[in-house]
């Protein structure tokens, strides 16, 4: 028997007792739509898979199950992002500088993807970190100076891989 606890119980007592004892998952209420359907995906594709073989490799058995990550990095996964770099936003910081011909301060990029200058600073930091990008400073007639930010030609690669 197959059994989904669905439950409002979020004690780590609770739930690691149910995953002992074998539930094939554990949902705490209130339960998003997706989640359920991804749930019932999981439970189709094993049980489709289980019924029609005879015997599986550990390969097949783990794909299966979804125990284990591929050995070999997908295109998605390719270039793992430290906690805090989100994709999208970053692709969005990379098109910014892209759509210019010029150097940008980390306030025009802010402006051009709709986000604050903080954040654009970060992701502008870690292509720098990367190689993706250049930095240099920038003298004004006063004040102090602005790093400005330029995609770099060589790193059409890297971001590929994005």
């Amino acid at each position: 028997m197959d059994i989904v606890m669905v439950t409002a119980a979020k004690e780590v007592e609770t739930i690691s007792e149910a995953l002992r004892g074998g539930v094939f998952d554990y949902l705490i209420k209130p339960i998003e739509a997706a989640r359920m359907n991804q749930m019932l995906t999981r439970f189709r594709r094993e049980r489709e898979v289980l019924a029609n073989r005879a015997e599986m490799s550990q390969d097949e058995l783990d794909h299966v199950l979804a125990r284990v990550t591929p050995s070999e990095p997908t295109r998605s996964d390719s270039r793992a992002l430290p906690k805090g770099i989100d994709r999208l936003t970053l692709r969005r910081v990379v098109d910014a500088l892209a759509c210019e011909s010029d150097s940008l301060t980390a306030m025009q990029v802010a402006r051009i993807m709709g986000a604050s200058r903080s954040t654009a600073r970060r992701y502008l930091e870690f292509l720098v970190a990367e190689q993706a990008v250049s930095a240099e400073l920038g003298y004004g007639d006063v004040g102090r100076p602005e790093r400005r930010y330029r995609l770099l030609g060589a790193a059409k690669g890297w971001l590929d891989s994005l």
